[in-house]
C-alpha cells in the first residue's frame, strides 16, 4: 500500500478592506437569494409534508437522538413539479416542533452539454434520455450565512438545510421503504443527533503517495470569491452495486446522484468555486469493480487505483472524476491530492480521480438509517482533495504552514493537537469532525485557509488547455428588458471582471453579458456586497429602427443641437460614490440593432459606429435612461466621450465580436450609467470652431483637477491658451507647446463652466470647459 505522505499545503491570506460602513459582504447564497428577490416573488409551499405523530419511533431513536417523522403527498409533489416555480418559501416541520421556512430559487447545476450514459455489455457506452427533476438552492429565512438545497422528483425528494445548529436532513425514511419508490415516510433530523458517528465514512487520502511535486506555499492576498473565471467540470461514475441498490434503474440512480451534486454544488458555490456536472456514467452490468474487496486495510485505495486504470484520460471533456459505490464494508472515501490538470500516471494510476463509498451498508435493499448528509460530506471532501486541500488535522496550516487547524482525528505530522472545535462552532468540509460531537456544518464550508487553498489551486493550475475558463460574450437582444447581473468573475489574464445574468443555470447557453469593468486595483465591491449592482436596460423601441430623441441639460459639453440615443443604457451602483483613486475601464456591450435604431432616426448617409459618442451620468440620483430627460441633472454631472483609437477619460474605443459591440471608456466616477448617441447640428465642447489645419484636444472634460491639452497639425511651435470665466474674465493664461501634451492646472478654479481660446500663428481656436 502507498505510504508516502503528501506535504503540499497552500495558504492564502485574505485582505479585506471595508468600502463602506453601511455596506456588508454577504455569503454568495445570501446574495443569490437577494438578487432573485429583485425580479421574482417567492411563493409559499407549505403542503408537501405533514408531521406523522403516529409513527412508532422505537427503532428510529436507536439511530438518532431526535427526529421528526413526516408524510409526503406525492399528488402535491406532482402539481409542484408541473408549476416549475422559480422562487419558493418552502415550509418544513422540523425536530422539536420547530417549523423552518426555506427561501429557495431554482438553479440548474448541469452544463449545457450534460449527458447521462449507461455502460453495458462489452464496454458499450450508450447515451440515455434523462428527464431531470427540479433543483433549488438558497437559505433559511432569517438566518444569514445559512444554506439550503432541495431536489424534487416525481417519486422522491431530498433536501438539506444547514444553520449554526447543524445540518438538517429531509429524506425518505429507508427504515420503512425504498427511497426511490414513492416512499410516503420521510424524516427531518439534525445530523448532529446521529448516535453512531463512529460509523461515519473516513478518508484514506493521507496514505497516498505524492504524485506531483509539492506546491509552493503562498501568501497571495485578495484570494477571494470571484477571482477567476474557471469552472470545474465533473464526471461521475456509478458502479453496478449502486445501480442495483437504486432499483436497477438509470433514472433513479441518476436522480440520487444529482440530489447529492445539488448540495455539493451549493456548498462549493457558497465558497465562490463554480462546479458543473457534465457527464454521468452508470454501470448497468457486472463491472470491473465487482471483485474488489471492501474490508481489508487500504481497500478504498484499491478501488481508486482500479478507477484510475479504467478511466485514464477518457474524461469526456471533464476536469475531475468521481466513482461512487454503495458496497459498504469498512471503506470510506479516497482521492489524490492536488492532481487537477494532471494526465493519467500509469506508474501510480493517479490523476484527478476520487472514490466515494456511500450509504455505509452492505445491504442491496434497504439501509437501516439513511445518512444523506454523510454522503454529501464524503463527496465534497474527496473532490476537495483533488482541488488541492489536505485534511484540517494535517500539520501544514497556520502562518508558518506547520500547524493543524483541528484535532478531530489523529494528527498527520508532528505538530501539537489543537483540540476539537466546540459543538457550537463545528468543523469544516476537509475535517473529520463528523466523527466527533463537534460535527461538520455545511455553513462553515471549507473554512478560510482550505477554501483559499482550493481557490488558489484553481486560479493557478487551470490553463487554456485545462479547465473551462469561461466568460459570456452575448449582449441583451430583447426589447423592454431590465437585466441585473447575478454572476461575476475576473479574468486574471486580462484584468476584466465580467458581470452577467445566468438565468439561474450553470449552462452557458442562456447567459447574457451585462457589463465588464477593469478595476485597476480599486476596491469597488462585488455582487455579494449590499448596495452594489450592475444593470442594463433596453427600451420598448429597441429593434424598431427608431432611436430615442435625447435632451441633455443646457451646457453639456460634447452634445449636439439634437441628439439621438440607443434604446439601451447601463447603470452601476456602488456602496460609495467617492471618486476612485485610479480610473476604471467600463466596457458597455451593445448590438448592431442599437446602431440601426439610431441610424433610422438620422437622415443622410448611414452612420458608422465611429460617428457615435458615449455619455456617462456621474450621479446616483439622476437616471441614465436617455428617454427620461435626465430630470434633476445638470451639465456638471455628464462626461461625453468621442470615438478614439484608445479609451480614455475623453475618448471611447470600440471592439467587436460578431454582432456584439463593446464600447470602452475610462472613468474615476463609477456610479451612474450611460449609453451611446449621435449628435446632430452644432456640437458644444472642445471641437474647433474656426478654420485651420491644427486640432486642439482638451481632456478630461469635465475635470476635477487638471486638463491636458495636445495640439496636432499646427505650424507654430508655441501657442497661447486663455481661459475665461462665464462672465468673460480671464482667469488663466498659459503658453502651450505643440510638440508635447500640456497640463493646465484647474484645482484652484471654482466649479463651473469656462471657455478657452487658443491663439497661434495661423488661427484661433475656441471651446468650452467644465470644472466639476
Amino acid at each position: 500500500m502507498k505510504t508516502k505522505f503528501i506535504t503540499a499545503c497552500l495558504l492564502a491570506l485574505s485582505c479585506v478592506t471595508s468600502i463602506s460602513a453601511i455596506a456588508r459582504e454577504e455569503k454568495p447564497l445570501d446574495a443569490f437569494i437577494r438578487h432573485v428577490k429583485e425580479s421574482h416573488s417567492f411563493v409559499t409551499v407549505n403542503d408537501l409534508w405533514q408531521t406523522n405523530q403516529a409513527f412508532d419511533k422505537k427503532e428510529l431513536l436507536k439511530n438518532v437522538e431526535k427526529a421528526q417523522p413526516l408524510t409526503i403527498d406525492y399528488t402535491k409533489v406532482a402539481d409542484f413539479l408541473q408549476k416549475k416555480m422559480t422562487a419558493i418559501n418552502l415550509v418544513i416541520p422540523g425536530p422539536d416542533g420547530t417549523t423552518y421556512t426555506i427561501e429557495l430559487a431554482r438553479y440548474d447545476f448541469t452544463s449545457n452539454d450534460f449527458e447521462v450514459h449507461a455502460m453495458g455489455a462489452n464496454g458499450v457506452d450508450t447515451k440515455v434520455e434523462y428527464t431531470p427533476g427540479l433543483h433549488y438552492s438558497g437559505v433559511v429565512k432569517g438566518i444569514p450565512g445559512s444554506l439550503a438545497s432541495f431536489s424534487f422528483f416525481k417519486n422522491e425528494v431530498y433536501g438539506i438545510f444547514s444553520t449554526p445548529e447543524g445540518n438538517f436532513v429531509v429524506e425518505p425514511n429507508t427504515m420503512v421503504g425504498e427511497s426511490y419508490n414513492y416512499n410516503q415516510n420521510y424524516l427531518c433530523y439534525n445530523d448532529q443527533d446521529i448516535l453512531f458517528k463512529d460509523k461515519a465514512p473516513k478518508c484514506g487520502s493521507d496514505l497516498l503517495q505524492d504524485v506531483r511535486p509539492a506546491h509552493k506555499t503562498t501568501t497571495t492576498i485578495n484570494n477571494n470569491v470571484y477571482n477567476n473565471c474557471t469552472e470545474v467540470r465533473c464526471f461521475e461514475v456509478v458502479d453496478y452495486t449502486m445501480y442495483v441498490k437504486k432499483g436497477s434503474n438509470v433514472t433513479t440512480v441518476t436522480n440520487y446522484l444529482n440530489s447529492m451534486f445539488n448540495v455539493k454544488n451549493t456548498i462549493y458555490r457558497n465558497e465562490g468555486i463554480p462546479i458543473v456536472l457534465k457527464y454521468v456514467q452508470v454501470n448497468t452490468i457486472t463491472d470491473r469493480f465487482a471483485p474488489l474487496g471492501t474490508t481489508a486495510a487500504g481497500a478504498s485505495g484499491v478501488w481508486l487505483d482500479t478507477f484510475g486504470k479504467i478511466t485514464q484520460n477518457t474524461m469526456h471533456g471533464c476536469d475531475q472524476a468521481t466513482l461512487f459505490t454503495t458496497k459498504g464494508g469498512s471503506m470510506g472515501g479516497v482521492a489524490w491530492l492536488g492532481t487537477m490538470c494532471m494526465p493519467y500516471q500509469a506508474s501510480s494510476f493517479a490523476g484527478p480521480y476520487a472514490f466515494c463509498n456511500i450509504d455505509n451498508t452492505t445491504s442491496l435493499t434497504v439501509s437501516p438509517f439513511a445518512t444523506f448528509s454523510w454522503n454529501i460530506e464524503v463527496a465534497a471532501h474527496e473532490m476537495g482533495h483533488n482541488l488541492g486541500s489536505p485534511h484540517t488535522h494535517r500539520c501544514c496550516w497556520g502562518a508558518t504552514r506547520t500547524t493543524a487547524i483541528d484535532g478531530c482525528y489523529t494528527i498527520e505530522g508532528t505538530c501539537a493537537d489543537p483540540g476539537n472545535p466546540t459543538t457550537a462552532v463545528g468543523g469544516t468540509i476537509m475535517s473529520y469532525c463528523h466523527l466527533t460531537s463537534s460535527g461538520i456544518k455545511f455553513v462553515n464550508g471549507f473554512g478560510t485557509q482550505p477554501g483559499d487553498t482550493v481557490r488558489y489551486e484553481i486560479a493557478n493550475t487551470f490553463s487554456s488547455t485545462c479547465g473551462a475558463a469561461y466568460h459570456p460574450g452575448y449582449a441583451l437582444n430583447l426589447a423592454g428588458k431590465t437585466l441585473s447581473a447575478n454572476r461575476e468573475c475576473t479574468d486574471m489574464s486580462t484584468g476584466y471582471t465580467y458581470y452577467w445574468k445566468d438565468n439561474l443555470t450553470a449552462s452557458h447557453a442562456d447567459d447574457t453579458l451585462v457589463l465588464m469593468i477593469k478595476k485597476n486595483g480599486n476596491n469597488i465591491g462585488n455582487l455579494n456586497t449590499t448596495g452594489f449592482s450592475v444593470k442594463q436596460n433596453t427600451l420598448a423601441a429597441f429593434g424598431t429602427n427608431v432611436g430615442t430623441a435625447t435632451t441633455f441639460p443646457t451646457g453639456t459639453i460634447g452634445v449636439g443641437t439634437t441628439n439621438v440615443s440607443m434604446n439601451r443604457y447601463w447603470t452601476v451602483a456602488t456602496p460609495s460614490s467617492a471618486a476612485l483613486a485610479l480610473a476604471v475601464e467600463v466596457v458597455f456591450p451593445f448590438v448592431v440593432k442599437d446602431s440601426a435604431d439610431v441610424d433610422g432616426s438620422v437622415t443622410g448617409t448611414p452612420l458608422a459606429l465611429t460617428n457615435f459618442r458615449m455619455y456617462k451620468v456621474n450621479s446616483t440620483t439622476v437616471s441614465a435612461d436617455p428617454s427620461a430627460a435626465f430630470t434633476g441633472g445638470s451639465s456638471a454631472i455628464f462626461s461625453v466621450y468621442k470615438y478614439g483609437a484608445t479609451a480614455s477619460t475623453a475618448n471611447w474605443s470600440l471592439t467587436r465580436s460578431a454582432d456584439t459591440c463593446f464600447a470602452h471608456i475610462l472613468t474615476k466616477t463609477l456610479v451612474g450609467g450611460g449609453s451611446g448617441f449621435y449628435p446632430s447640428g452644432a456640437v458644444t465642447g472642445v471641437e474647433n470652431v474656426t478654420a485651420g489645419n491644427a486640432n486642439v484636444f482638451v481632456y478630461p472634460n469635465p475635470t476635477d483637477n487638471n486638463w491636458f491639452v495636445s495640439i496636432t497639425g499646427s505650424t507654430s511651435n508655441e501657442m497661447t491658451m486663455q481661459i475665461f470665466s462665464a462672465d468673460g474674465k480671464i482667469v488663466h493664461t498659459q503658453a502651450l507647446q505643440t510638440t508635447t501634451t500640456n497640463t493646465v492646472n484647474a484645482e484652484n478654479l471654482p466649479v463651473g463652466m469656462y471657455y478657452y481660446r487658443v491663439v497661434g500663428n495661423e488661427a484661433t481656436y475656441t471651446g468650452s470647459l467644465m470644472k466639476k
